[in-house]
């Protein structure tokens, strides 16, 4: 486990956005919830997570 270089971090910053940009783009995905390139896991250096339709909250 090491700390991200700032080369590294921009990387994982152009990934992330590209997932939230297609899943704007695109007509039948979830909502994007929020978007991080903070690492939670060993695994993942960054995420992108939506709302589940059964999450929303409709008035």
């Amino acid at each position: 486990n090491h700390a991200m270089s700032p080369a590294e971090k921009k990387i994982v910053a152009y990934h992330e956005s590209g997932h939230a940009l297609v899943g704007w783009m695109l007509e039948h995905t979830d909502a994007l919830l929020k978007v991080t390139i903070v690492p939670r896991t060993n695994m993942a250096l960054g995420f992108a997570q939506y709302t589940t339709s059964d999450q929303k909250l409709y008035s």
